[in-house]
């Protein structure tokens, strides 16, 4: 059967019987002829309990999503405070309301999380420390690029970082 093709009643009944066994998804799909993702999706978004299809968010809904998303938590997080929700719909939601998980913005080297240098071993926010890059740039004659130079210019470093 295509993994496309609507899930019959019959298949539903499979899939509970099997998933109350203990099988995993993959001895599941290959029980029922579908992949594994189909079978765990329609488990996760059909078959759970707790699972509220098709009821409109309230906006009190919406101010828990905002305030997770806020704290820089995931979508799962997100799903755990708010009963009834799965975690693919508190994404669609949040991209419905046009936020998202919150990933820090980091701008300045200093506070960025600090790797080693390769050659000395200093913290640095590149592969090489400035100094250490410094000197492989005289050895092997490259000049610095213009995002290295502009960047000295504003942070004192030539790191280039996004």
């Amino acid at each position: 059967m295509s993994s496309a093709a609507k899930w019959t009643p019959e298949e539903d009944a499979v899939l509970k019987r099997l998933h109350a066994a203990g099988l995993d998804w993959a001895t599941c799909s290959t029980a029922l002829g579908r992949s594994e993702k189909s079978c765990e999706s329609r488990w996760h978004n059909l078959n759970r309990p707790r699972r509220q299809n098709g009821r409109p968010w309230t906006e009190e809904e919406d101010e828990t999503l905002r305030a997770v998303l806020a704290k820089g938590l995931s979508w799962s997080d997100a799903a755990a405070r708010l009963p009834g929700r799965s975690s693919r719909a508190c994404m669609a939601r949040g991209k419905a309301l046009g936020v998202g998980v919150l990933k820090p913005v980091l701008k300045r080297p200093d506070a960025l999380s600090l790797r080693r240098c390769h050659d000395c071993g200093k913290p640095t926010v590149d592969y090489r420390c400035p100094k250490c890059r410094a000197r492989w740039r005289e050895r092997n004659g490259v000049a610095p690029s213009a995002q290295e130079d502009d960047n000295y210019a504003a942070f004192g470093t030539r790191a280039v970082f996004d």
